[in-house]
């Protein structure tokens, strides 16, 4: 009753499957009828909606028993809301800190390459002897400048550096 915030009497007659999320119906349905049928239940994960609409995971399991001589059912549940939204903020902060780390160490490369091209496609502008190929070569040399900008994005959203702030004329973007 506490689970879905019921009362005992307020939940007398309703049907269960009534609180559980549409896509945990089948699985939880499943693992039921198999702990009824074989009178021990293996623990299951799946969602209910409360009363207010929040969604909780429980964990829990069913059996069938016989109670006062009559078959019965026998359910056991565990809310696991709060564990399992610090498992998925822990594996998500693990992620990022993998990211951070790859991009890192991505950046060191990729900017030693951009420096390699960047300085001898300058060196080659400068010498070319016609104005196609230098228009040509400054196009690498703004291609080098967009593969920085993307690396400094790049670092910035894998924590290994601060965005910079700066203003911005709207009339010009208009």
């Amino acid at each position: 009753a506490g689970l879905v915030g019921f009362t005992p009497e307020e939940l007398a007659g309703k049907d269960v499957m009534h609180f559980v999320v549409p896509e945990d119906a089948d699985h939880v349905l499943k693992k039921s009828k198999a702990g009824l049928r074989d009178g021990a239940g293996s623990p299951y994960w799946f969602r209910i909606r409360n009363r207010d609409g929040n969604i909780r995971t429980l964990i829990g399991s069913v059996a069938g028993i016989e109670y006062a001589g009559k078959k019965s059912v026998l359910g056991a549940f565990l809310d696991m809301t709060e564990y399992r939204e610090t498992e998925i903020k822990a594996f998500t902060d693990l992620k990022l800190t993998s990211f951070g780390e790859i991009s890192e160490g991505l950046e060191k490369e990729m900017n030693n390459l951009l420096a390699c091209i960047n300085g001898y496609a300058e060196i080659a502008r400068d010498e070319a002897p016609e104005e196609k190929i230098r228009q040509m070569l400054e196009q690498v040399l703004f291609s080098c400048k967009r593969g920085w900008d993307l690396l400094s994005r790049i670092r910035v959203i894998s924590g290994n550096e601060k965005a910079e702030k700066s203003a911005v004329d709207m009339n010009t973007l208009v």
